[in-house]
């Protein structure tokens, strides 16, 4: 910036743009400004994904005629620069731009750099207090809500926790009704534990089981849009993107009709999956939960 920006009048000739605020003509209007008593201007646009923004052609005619005086920079901090180079969008980056990858470094690497200097002056330092140094001195501890790798475990167990009380409830109150004369009677008979539960818990809690398979078989598609939305962030972008939160982000946008389409295809299959579902609980129990006669 400071190389760039030279004069008195540097925030003048400065224009930031978010991924909100950034439009094709958005762009051509910062481009079009003329620098005030300096040699150049700097537009910093920060964490816009061009390669999935629309009206691409229109960011290829303004990137294919930047004015000398003008310095175009595309910040990618909080998700990933990834271009696909059989675009012609691409194509034109690589042309008339260069692409600076300045990686940044983890916790864990900083935190054995410190390390390794404590030992080097003849001390020690536990990990804990290594990055609660780190922290004071105007780093972060350890975020997993915005590490990719720990997104899935994170939102696995939380649902198992959400759903475990209610579950353990239903399964209690159907093993409740199970008759204990059906035990007395096994365990007059030499059954031990394990053939009370095999021939007589799972089989009168069987259906139970197959009327839970088919509600959640209907659902198999829904993947939990309130847990994940609420999890979700930029840095997990990769992981956290599902059906659900793509309908989301397209209606959001006006995009109606893919964002229906799109709805109506998660349905259609959920119904296909109910059915099949309903099926296989018909041959198991004989009966099915929906009469298709």
């Amino acid at each position: 910036r400071e190389a760039v920006l030279t004069g008195g009048l540097g925030e003048f000739n400065r224009h930031d743009l978010s991924a909100k605020e950034m439009s094709p003509r958005a762009l051509e209007e910062a481009v079009d400004c003329l620098p005030m008593m300096a040699e150049r201007t700097l537009i910093e646009i920060t964490d816009f994904d061009l390669f999935k923004a629309g009206e691409k052609e229109e960011y290829i005619r303004i990137l294919s005629s930047l004015p000398g005086y003008c310095c175009l920079v595309f910040v990618y901090d909080l998700i990933d620069y990834k271009p696909d180079a059989r675009t012609k969008l691409a194509q034109t980056l690589k042309q008339h731009g260069t692409a600076v990858n300045f990686a940044r470094q983890g916790q864990r690497e900083l935190a054995d750099w410190v390390r390794r200097h404590f030992k080097a002056q003849g001390k020690d330092i536990d990990m804990r207090l290594c990055e609660y140094l780190i922290e004071l001195c105007g780093g972060t501890r350890k975020a997993f809500l915005q590490q990719s790798d720990s997104f899935y475990v994170i939102l696995i167990l939380s649902e198992l926790w959400k759903g475990m009380g209610w579950g353990t409830v239903i399964y209690i109150a159907a093993m409740g009704g199970i008759d204990p004369a059906l035990y007395e009677a096994a365990t007059l008979d030499g059954a031990g534990r394990f053939q009370h539960v095999w021939y007589i818990t799972l089989p009168s809690l069987l259906p139970l089981i197959t009327v839970n398979l088919i509600l959640q078989i209907g659902n198999i598609m829904n993947a939990g849009f309130d847990p994940v939305y609420n999890l979700y962030n930029k840095m997990i972008l990769d992981k956290a993107e599902i059906i659900d939160t793509l309908v989301y982000a397209e209606a959001q946008a006006a995009r109606y009709g893919l964002s229906t389409a799109v709805g109506l295809f998660k349905n259609v299959i959920n119904f296909a999956l109910l059915l099949s579902g309903n099926l296989i609980t018909k041959k198991i129990n004989g009966y099915s939960m929906y009469s298709l006669d």
